[in-house]
């Protein structure tokens, strides 16, 4: 559970950097991630959780917002891992985009 609380925070980060989509595609993996094991995210930290994706959803529509959390949620870790460090390659392929 440890690598999805990072990846958790590494996602808060390109929100705030203001890498929205990647943002939405990292969400995407680490809910991917925490379905898989099973740890959904704490009552403590659910209502953050919930605005950050609210804002994100905003920034980017709807249909941007879905299309990069569904492909975020077919990463595989290591393919998550390189979204964070900018080298993957849906980070190439797909620009951020703002709403």
């Amino acid at each position: 559970m440890g690598i999805a609380i990072c990846l958790s925070a590494l996602a808060e980060l390109l929100h705030t950097g203001g890498e929205d989509a990647r943002s939405a595609r990292v969400f995407g993996a680490v809910a991917a991630i925490r379905d898989g094991i099973g740890a959904p995210i704490p009552r403590a930290d659910r209502d953050a959780y919930e605005r950050t994706l609210a804002v994100l959803r905003a920034s980017l529509g709807d249909d941007t917002y879905n299309m990069m959390w569904m492909a975020g949620s077919t990463m595989s870790l290591e393919q998550a891992i390189e979204e964070v460090a900018g080298s993957g390659e849906r980070s190439r392929s797909a620009p951020d985009q703002k709403g």
